[in-house]
C-alpha cells in the first residue's frame, strides 16, 4: 500500500511538471528621463499605478508597486541618476505591454 501511494504521488508530480514549465510570466520594461526629485517621482508613480486599477501591496524606499489580478507592476525612481524605470509582469505579453504604456503615459 505504501509503494502504491508513493507511486501515485510520483506520477502526479511528474505529470504536473510540463504544465508548470509552460507557465511563465511575460515582463515588459521601459524607462524615461526624470526631471523631478525622488519624492515627487514616488508620488507620481503611486498615482499612475492606482489610476490603472492596481492596488498597492506596500511600498519600498525607491519603488511603488501594484497588483491587479495576475499582473504586477513596479515603478522604480532613480532621481539621483535622472531616470524612472517601469516594470510590468503577467501571463500575457500583449497585456503587460498595454499596462506598461498606460502607466508610463499616466506618470
Amino acid at each position: 500500500m505504501h509503494r502504491l501511494t508513493a507511486a501515485i504521488f510520483c506520477a502526479a508530480v511528474f505529470l504536473s511538471l510540463p504544465a508548470a514549465a509552460q507557465e511563465h510570466p511575460y515582463i515588459t520594461t521601459d524607462w524615461a528621463d526624470l526631471d523631478v526629485g525622488q519624492s515627487a517621482c514616488l508620488d507620481r508613480a503611486e498615482r499612475a499605478i492606482a489610476k490603472n486599477g492596481f492596488r498597492s501591496p506596500g511600498t519600498t524606499k525607491n519603488s511603488r508597486h501594484g497588483i491587479r489580478g495576475s499582473y504586477t507592476v513596479a515603478v522604480r525612481c532613480a532621481a539621483d541618476k535622472g531616470f524612472v524605470f517601469f516594470i510590468v509582469a503577467g501571463p500575457s505579453g500583449e497585456q503587460t505591454e498595454k499596462y506598461e504604456v498606460s502607466i508610463k503615459n499616466d506618470f
